[in-house]
């Protein structure tokens, strides 16, 4: 932003000169020095032209395969929590798992990256299975539309992709990628239960923490609500490109929900310290 202002004012710097130097209030010494910095500043507004299209881009290494498994609980229920990742010729498939002896909540979503280096959804899915009772939620993604269709029992909406295409899962690779592009706001518009929420996150700094891989350095964030008494942490590990080593989720009433990464790979090679 300052970059683009100080791009402005140079430009009206340079054409208050062009004006002067024709009227010959200004002399060609000064009118040259202006000059070179008008030229300064059209090579400023270009670089960051180019440095905002590569944010927009996916990074690649958000988009390596992993597989992690969590310690995990509910309000002191034990949980066993997954989260994958696989290219299967160019094609995405990104799962969630939380389940133990009374249910099951798996997620799926399957993407592409597009020539613009974009995700591209095809379709998501979420399942939940809680003592024999199921119910199920679907995003499928029509492109040439740009639209998405939300299908749950009782529900179908359909969410334009210029108002929201990240879903739930989709949203966490963005995350990932805009973390590892030192990217300044980390904000989403995300398709939830057939509405479009707005995601925002904020960095808090660093702080290591005791695992079962050992002490790990982390990016710890704040998913940050308005009026809301639930509280989000999240914890990522940069030397693993920012994957995800613990959340904590407090909820009103005291509820709360936490996961800790306890083994996992990436890009088919063993975490380690």
């Amino acid at each position: 932003m300052l970059k683009f202002i100080i791009l402005f004012i140079i430009n009206e710097i340079f054409c208050v000169a062009n004006y002067q130097i024709l009227k010959k209030k200004i002399e060609a010494p000064q009118y040259s020095l202006i000059r070179n910095l008008n030229y300064i500043s059209i090579f400023l507004f270009f670089s960051v032209f180019a440095q905002a299209e590569d944010i927009k881009k996916i990074n690649p290494l958000a988009l390596e395969d992993r597989y992690l498994e969590y310690i995990s609980s509910y309000n002191g229920i034990n949980l066993e929590a997954t989260r994958s990742l696989k290219n299967k010729l160019g094609v995405y498939i990104q799962e969630t798992n939380a389940k133990n002896i009374l249910g099951d909540v798996k997620e799926q979503s399957v993407f592409k990256i597009d020539e613009n280096g974009d995700i591209s959804e095809i379709e998501y899915k979420l399942t939940k299975s809680v003592l024999g009772i199921k119910k199920e939620e679907i995003l499928t993604y029509d492109q040439s539309l740009g639209v998405a269709n939300y299908r749950a029992k009782k529900k179908k909406r359909q969410i334009f992709k210029q108002d929201a295409h990240l879903n739930n899962l989709t949203s966490q690779i963005k995350l990932q990628s805009d973390l590892i592009n030192k990217t300044d706001v980390l904000s989403y518009a995300v398709i939830r239960k057939g509405k479009v929420k707005l995601l925002n996150y904020t960095i808090l700094g660093e702080e290591f923490l005791e695992t079962e891989l050992g002490s790990i350095r982390t990016l710890k964030i704040q998913r940050t609500r308005q009026k809301s008494d639930r509280e989000t942490f999240l914890w990522f590990a940069p030397h693993w490109n920012y994957l995800l080593v613990k959340l904590e989720q407090k909820e009103k009433g005291g509820e709360n929900y936490t996961m800790l990464l306890r083994e996992g790979s990436l890009n088919h090679t063993n975490l380690m310290k």
